[in-house]
């Protein structure tokens, strides 16, 4: 209620004094409209019809004061609306609530809400007001330094000029006005040759920075890539596939016709059509999408596959070897190959300007090729190869080190250095697993290249300050604090830098076998000859494999992985040179265990694409074979699972389906009764203007009957008009259900075929471990439910664990338990998850690095109330209230069903928690204090 107010219009003009009881009046004035907060009044008054003086908001005048309530007529219950004003603020930027981009330029102010201090654009706090986006007052906001006046740019600071060149996209010379202590008289007169002077070399970053100055300064913009008149604008953004671009000339909006500004990630742009759109342009209507409508408007620079500005994760796994982008792998390799040959040093690459034509050239040469391993790279110069590494990384979706780390790793970096060191490299090691790993080979390719004896000390150094805002950099409504924080890039990157050199050392000493740490892997079989890898892996199902050590290993450390595809055994070697593994050169893995880690999720098309599947049936060695009840158990109990949650997507696609159907009849109904208001209105207009003119050819004594009439007229034309108006309200938001609903229905059919794919999988590994088909279809479907007593055991499980106590076990017996043994469900241990005396905090600190699903739960003050706190699938700790209702716990209605906290754990160890908040979609999978051991 504390975002909510009440509206009341005022029957009857008052201005005082008469009996104010001491207080001050807001002068009122009949059908003024006033709104009164809902957590002013107290709950003892009768708000519907309230006799006591009020604090209450005069829409018509725009004045806050004392009313009186026996004045006012209640009308509803409504959210508390913004109160803007204009302002103007001590910083040169600010970043508006509504389109996220900054407010900036020439005699620019803003409007502020006087209530939460969120800010707006101009044009977008006409949004906001138009769709009457609610203010809630305690909703945490950008601190905001108001200024009584806008301050000219003639008496900014150098540090002014330093925050407003990070928000006009032109990061990488911050660091060169500050040397030079450019300030705001310095700014406004700077022209292309002083741009030149300041070390600005490249045409295209002089071009966008006088857009910038000019823009800043209300002077008139360059010309030459007009696009005519701006376009007309009839859809929604929703329309369109918009992502963030990176422009590699200057473009301007098509929407406002204004340029856009910087020279990275300068706007948004249509993967369908090419609209090209400031971040503020989007809000509000846009071109419509089509690539007619936009014919000859195209971007020179646009890609409708683009191989830069996209996440590091999916080209990681479209790389050839699953690790590396193929555009990073190419150059890296030729820089490497001319560093080593002695042809270039480090410097000719990274230090040496580059024309943004040339790069741009090469880029296109790139994205064209099918195959960009295939691309030579011997033509290009130095400095072009080097260009297009620092701008893929600096184009990623998100940096090299991810923006939602940057505040602890500058925390880290502001500690005394050995806490520093060690903080950081924890940091590092929490990354995600491709941003970590292509950290490292970055590093390593540092490494490479610079240590050579011949060159000058801390050459790595200054290689680093070249990257130094490339691989870090804060979020974009933080992206002023990079002007402040350079030097702690720096010291980052150096004990990452110098970390990565001490592994690398680390790995190259290591012994060739690997033998100890393989024989703990269930699925390395030793010496085994071909003819024992044939009998184990014959009539298994794809993707069933074992690992041996090759006729090499003895001289070289090779192993040979054994494969079953398509009814074959497929024998594929796993080669080692200098404590690397791999199958082809480059050899990527650290480890035979890493490899196989590796391609369990990912699959072996990546090295030949006619395997194109992925390691998932390990052949266990003899000794773990006691727990193949244990394997099929786990298996099973995947099946049901799977099972159950393709009965449940189906169903749910069910019931989308009949929504939307439903949505879509009353839409059509809404539509028929919107056009016989529209034609109702028709006759009463008509009926009106019949009135008038006869009214004015009336004799005198039937004027006051005609004007009664005309009155009955005239409010059945409104109410009529009020109607229509909320028929048009009505429609509105039926559509934008039905959009709502289709785009659910997208999101379950996929889920619902990997569902079905991955059942049939599991299906036919119990078919080949001996269990008879139509045993396990028929116990699937008798089960809606698992139905698991309290210690773990099925009504299935106790026959087959006592058959095989008993020696009886045989593969034709009756499917299998669907839980595991106790033993191997730590959760049934209420101390591996529960203790007294933790709090938040301490739970916080507990979970911090921990991997996604790790949970424990603590008591709350109030009473029979306690707490869950899990690790996400981002690796934040999530906390979630458990409270007891009549039927048991649980996290709300109707979900309080479980008699016992033990219950709720094993619940949610088999259901996503995405049950009780759809954005939480992960299980209690890891109890937090349990022994490491476990």
């Amino acid at each position: 209620m504390a975002g909510e107010i009440y509206v009341y219009k005022v029957v009857c003009d008052f201005e005082g004094p008469g009996d104010t009881e001491g207080f001050d009046p807001n002068p009122i004035s009949e059908g003024d409209v006033v709104e009164v907060p809902v957590s002013s009044l107290p709950s003892s008054v009768d708000f519907k019809s309230p006799k006591v003086w009020l604090i209450g908001f005069n829409r018509s005048t725009s004045i806050t004061g004392y009313v009186p309530g026996n004045f006012l007529r209640f009308i509803e219950v409504a959210p508390r609306p913004h109160r803007l004003v204009t302002a103007y603020f001590a910083k040169p930027a600010i970043l508006c609530n509504l389109c996220q981009d900054y407010i900036w330029g020439f005699d620019t102010p803003a409007m502020k809400c006087e209530a939460c201090s969120a800010c707006f654009h101009q044009s977008c706090a006409e949004i906001v007001q138009r769709s009457g986006t609610p203010c809630d007052a305690k909703t945490k906001k950008l601190p905001v330094d108001l200024a009584p006046s806008p301050q000219p740019v003639k008496e900014w600071s150098n540090k002014h000029v330093i925050e407003w060149m990070a928000v006009v996209n032109m990061c990488n010379y911050v660091e060169s006005f500050k040397r030079q202590k450019v300030d705001g008289q310095t700014l406004v007169s700077l022209t292309d040759d002083g741009l030149l002077k300041l070390g600005m070399e490249d045409d295209f970053h002089r071009q966008s920075m006088m857009i910038c100055i000019d823009e800043l300064c209300g002077r008139e913009q360059l010309e030459g890539s007009a696009i005519g008149e701006s376009m007309e604008c009839t859809s929604d953004e929703t329309e369109h596939e918009l992502y963030e671009h990176t422009f590699n000339t200057v473009q301007r909006c098509h929407k406002c016709n204004k340029y856009l500004f910087g020279i990275i990630r300068q706007g948004l742009q249509c993967k369908v059509c090419g609209l090209s759109i400031h971040r503020q342009c989007k809000q509000g209507k846009v071109p419509a999408c089509g690539e007619s409508q936009l014919s000859g408007r195209w971007p020179q620079s646009s890609n409708k596959e683009p191989l830069f500005g996209i996440d590091l994760e999916s080209h990681c796994r479209s790389s050839k070897d699953g690790a590396v982008p193929d555009v990073l792998r190419v150059c890296i390799d030729e820089i490497e190959r001319r560093v080593g040959a002695g042809e270039a040093e480090w410097g000719a690459f990274y230090r040496t300007p580059v024309p943004t034509k040339s790069m741009v050239e090469l880029k296109n040469a790139l994205e064209k090729a099918g195959d960009v391993m295939s691309v030579s790279l011997s033509d290009y110069k130095p400095q072009v190869i080097g260009g297009i590494i620092k701008k893929y990384l600096r184009e990623l979706e998100n940096s090299l080190i991810p923006t939602e780390y940057y505040d602890r790793f500058i925390a880290a970096a502001k500690e005394d250095a050995d806490a520093s060191n060690k903080t950081i490299i924890s940091l590092v090691n929490e990354l995600p697993g491709d941003h970590n790993s292509m950290l490292r080979y970055l590093m390593t390719h540092f490494f490479t290249i610079t240590s050579d004896k011949n060159l000058k000390a801390g050459s790595h150094s200054r290689l680093l300050q070249v990257f130094c805002h490339i691989i870090l950099r804060p979020s974009w409504e933080n992206i002023m604090n990079l002007t402040y924080n350079i030097q702690y890039h720096l010291k980052i990157l150096d004990y990452v830098f110098t970390h990565a050199v001490n592994e690398n050392k680390d790995s190259s000493a290591r012994p060739v076998s690997a033998d100890e740490s393989l024989e703990k892997c269930k699925w390395f079989w030793g010496d085994i000859s071909k003819e024992e890898v044939h009998d184990q892996l014959n009539g298994t199902p794809d993707g069933t494999f074992l690992v041996r050590r090759a006729t090499t290993h003895a001289t070289k450390g090779d192993y040979t992985l054994t494969l079953r595809k398509g009814s074959k055994n497929r024998l594929i070697k796993i080669y080692h040179k200098n404590g690397r593994y791999g199958f082809s050169e480059p050899y990527e893995f650290a480890s035979v265990q890493k490899l196989v880690e590796h391609f369990t999720y990912h699959s072996l098309a990546e090295y030949n694409a006619e395997l194109n599947c992925t390691l998932d049936y390990p052949v266990v060695t003899p000794s773990e074979s006691d727990m193949h009840v244990v394997d099929d158990c786990k298996t099973l109990d995947e099946l049901l699972a799977t099972h159950l949650e393709y009965q449940d997507k189906t169903l749910s696609l069910e019931t989308l389906v009949a929504k939307h159907l439903k949505i879509s009849s009353d839409i059509q109904m809404l539509y028929q009764a919107h056009e016989s208001f529209k034609e109702l209105v028709k006759v009463f207009e008509e009926q009106l203007t019949l009135h008038r003119n006869n009214s004015k050819k009336a004799q005198a004594h039937e004027q006051s009957k005609l004007q009664q009439n005309s009155i009955v007229l005239e409010t059945r034309l409104k109410d009529i008009t009020r109607s229509q108006n909320h028929l048009e309200v009505s429609i509105k938001q039926k559509t934008s259900d039905n959009r709502q609903v289709v785009a659910q229905m997208n999101d379950v059919k996929p889920e619902i075929k990997a569902l079905s794919k991955k059942a049939d999988s599991l299906r036919s590994i119990l078919v080949s471990r001996g269990h008879d088909r139509k045993h396990i279809d028929d116990y699937l479907e008798s089960r809606q439910k698992p139905d698991i007593d309290y210690d773990g055991q099925s009504e299935y499980s106790s026959s087959i664990n006592n058959a095989y106590v008993q020696g009886s076990f045989t593969s034709s017996s009756y499917p299998m338990s669907i839980v595991e043994p106790t033993k191997l469900i730590p959760h049934k241990d209420q101390s591996n998850w529960y203790r007294e005396g933790v709090n938040r905090t301490l739970a916080r600190e507990f979970l911090r690095g921990k991997p996604e699903g790790t949970f424990l739960i603590r008591p709350r003050d109030e009473e029979g109330s306690y707490a869950l706190s899990i690790v996400d699938a981002k690796g934040q700790d999530v906390h979630c209230i458990i409270s007891r209702g009549p039927d048991g716990y649980g996290f709300a209605d109707p979900f309080k069903i479980h008699e016992h906290l033990m219950d709720l754990v094993l619940h949610y160890r088999e259901t996503s928690l995405a049950e009780h908040n759809p954005s939480l979609n992960c299980r209690l999978l890891y109890p937090a204090y349990l022994p490491q051991e476990s």
